[in-house]
């Protein structure tokens, strides 16, 4: 049960309980604070999965301004997108307080005809558009959460993320009240305008660089994550053996009706470094911290291998 609905589950014990055994008074004060706008943040609040073939949202009249104007205001002040992001807004604060008459008006009124079009255009995309039923959501909001390790590596961001990393805090500075699907807009533009832009190579290899870094700390944490869950599996298996022995250590074995394998195989198996490590510091780990269980022991190993040089961690060649 979620919490959610464990919420929902108490409200409504709560107001049954009220109603019956309440005063009048009391019943109204509840049902004044149980409202359907507080129930209906409880029931929403859980994550939304959105689906990804649902209409795009419509662009608002400034959108439709700064597409138009973009290029105008490019050749009058130069490439840097945080200035002409702020030009953009101020050229359109002006448009508003002047669009009464003239030209402006006339300005004004297309972008005002361009948004109310495109808000007609999704308005007619979501009257044909049928939402997915409760299962297929239901099935999309679990693989998108499956069974997430908390202690995997984070996944390395790309050079567009960092782009809009940095891009986006100077986004909202310049422009704060810009929303949120505007903001997603304006970020691709300046995107595109960096790499198309040969002039600002430099500032492109800055981000290339960062993703590559983060590429390169992504797969040593992933290799560390792949030999802890190694490790993890063999002691589970190692546990579950040593029980098995001990179960059937009474167990009397008639040698002569045991047959003997000719070409024995070579069950030694090459371990690495860190197994090495494991193995023998997993003993004093567990008697300096009796009340970790294996997984916990397994963690507390990887934090103490993280802490090692280089040297050290040959030592367990």
């Amino acid at each position: 049960m979620t919490t959610n609905t464990k919420m929902m589950s108490i409200i409504e014990f709560t107001t049954t309980f009220i109603r019956e055994n309440g005063s009048e008074k009391m019943i109204k004060q509840w049902e004044s604070k149980a409202t359907k706008a507080e129930l209906k943040k409880l029931t929403f609040s859980d994550k939304k999965i959105k689906d990804p073939d649902a209409p795009k949202g419509a662009l608002s009249a400034y959108m439709f301004f700064c597409k138009d104007q973009r290029s105008a205001v490019q050749n009058d002040i130069g490439d840097n997108a945080r200035e002409i992001t702020k030009e953009l807004g101020s050229r359109w604060n002006t448009l508003k307080e002047s669009h009464s008459n003239g030209k402006e008006k006339k300005q004004w009124e297309m972008y005002e005809k361009e948004a109310v079009k495109d808000k007609q255009r999704r308005k007619d995309e979501m009257d044909e558009y049928v939402p997915p039923t409760k299962e297929y959501m239901e099935k999309l909001k679990k693989t998108s959460s499956k069974s997430k390790d908390s202690n995997a590596p984070k996944a390395p961001k790309s050079s567009y993320i960092f782009f809009t990393l940095e891009e986006r805090v100077k986004i909202k500075e310049d422009t704060p009240s810009m929303g949120g699907a505007d903001v997603m807009v304006e970020l691709g533009v300046r995107w595109k305008d960096l790499k198309s832009d040969r002039s600002r190579t430099e500032q492109m290899n800055t981000y290339i660089v960062l993703a590559s870094n983060d590429k390169e700390r992504y797969n040593k944490e992933m290799a560390l994550y792949k030999e802890t869950k190694e490790d993890t599996k063999e002691e589970t298996n190692g546990e579950t053996n040593g029980e098995t022995k001990a179960d059937n250590s009474d167990t009397e074995v008639d040698e002569s009706d045991t047959e003997v394998d000719p070409k024995p195989k070579n069950t030694q198996k090459k371990t690495s470094n860190y197994m090495n490590y494991c193995t023998k510091l997993r003993p004093t780990v567990r008697k300096e911290n009796p009340s970790l269980k294996g997984v916990d022991v397994t963690m507390k190993l990887k934090e103490m291998w993280g802490e090692l040089s280089q040297e050290d961690r040959d030592e367990y060649q």
